[in-house]
């Protein structure tokens, strides 16, 4: 029963949208940074490819699918998430990036609710 309430609690179209946003436009991470951490991410794929962009940020690095894709396949994730095609995915996924602040929203949402049960 637990599982079932989990599975309720989480969006992989926000979670996607969040990180297609972010390889749109890699400046809107300051709009989410204070907001959302990598464990908030329901999916697995999704925490590392969140941890693989700050990983980026904090060292200055260029922030696109390629350099993120580098960085995957640099701690043994890129096959794991889906490859170069799942990143493209994940760009595809956004209807605008100008609503990243929503999509942290929710996806910081989602994670303090799984927290509760």
């Amino acid at each position: 029963m637990l599982t079932d309430q989990r599975m309720a609690l989480y969006s992989v179209d926000f979670e996607k949208q969040l990180l297609g946003s972010l390889l749109i436009n890699p400046d809107s991470f300051s709009e989410i940074r204070g907001l959302v951490s990598g464990e908030m991410f329901y999916l697995h794929k999704h925490r590392w490819i969140w941890d693989a962009f700050i990983s980026l940020k904090d060292g200055y690095a260029a922030c696109d699918t390629t350099t993120l894709a580098n960085e995957l396949d640099r701690k043994g994730y890129l096959e794991e998430i889906g490859g170069y095609f799942y990143l493209t995915e994940l760009i595809n996924s956004v209807p605008s990036s100008l609503h990243i602040s929503t999509y942290g929203q929710i996806v910081h949402r989602d994670y303090l609710r799984r927290l509760t049960l």
